[in-house]
């Protein structure tokens, strides 16, 4: 019977290992905004590759008007505007300084159909499985001292599906990435600036490395 029940566990932790669509991990700051505490932000400079790979727009997944979601997003994207901000002032001449403001991205819980999910599940994920495809998918894979580091720590997040390591509260630096599978990446600010950059990225390839601030 024992020898059941640990088969069963190995089987288990196999599935849940397979099951995980990590997003890219990315090195981020705490933010936040007012008195509520509760208000969670993430600071940090995405490139435009990394943007395309994770993030997607409301009107992409739901047309749904009357969600609650609906109602935070800034406004539907307009293509003859993504066109002229990416030809005429990213990809344009006379400016030798460009910038564009900090994108705004919400995560949003989705189930298993891809429908979004109403509520969270405040059971965050602590398994070393885990944290060891979270650090396979940073960029500190290669080190080893490293990988100890990220085995001894625990995930901060307070929901299913989203994943916070703080690697140093000296430097206020730490990893951060969601699995896909259970998170929508949704820019709820910003659409047009990033249908510009993924434009640019297009018409010339330097721009999938672009930097772009970015707060989820």
């Amino acid at each position: 019977m024992d020898e059941l029940d640990n088969f069963n566990q190995i089987e288990e932790a196999g599935k849940q290992r397979h099951s995980l669509s990590i997003s890219n991990v990315y090195s981020i700051r705490l933010g936040g905004f007012g008195i509520d505490p509760k208000l969670k932000t993430y600071i940090t400079t995405l490139t435009v590759e990394e943007l395309e790979g994770d993030v997607t727009f409301y009107d992409q997944l739901s047309k749904d008007k009357d969600w609650p979601v609906s109602q935070i997003v800034q406004r539907e994207v307009d293509q003859d505007r993504v066109n002229i901000i990416s030809t005429k002032y990213l990809l344009g001449k006379g400016r030798q300084v460009k910038y564009f403001p900090p994108i705004i991205i919400a995560l949003l819980p989705r189930v298993d159909h891809g429908d979004f999910a109403k509520e969270f599940i405040f059971t965050p994920d602590k398994s070393d499985d885990s944290k060891i495809l979270v650090f396979e998918k940073s960029k500190y894979r290669e080190n080893p001292k490293f990988k100890e580091l990220i085995l001894k720590l625990s995930n901060q997040s307070e929901v299913d599906g989203l994943y916070l390591f703080n690697t140093s509260q000296v430097f206020e630096h730490n990893l951060f990435c969601w699995d896909k599978s259970k998170f929508y990446a949704v820019v709820i600010d910003g659409q047009h600036r990033l249908e510009a950059l993924i434009k640019a990225k297009k018409e010339r390839a330097e721009y999938s490395l672009a930097l772009q601030d970015v707060f989820f």
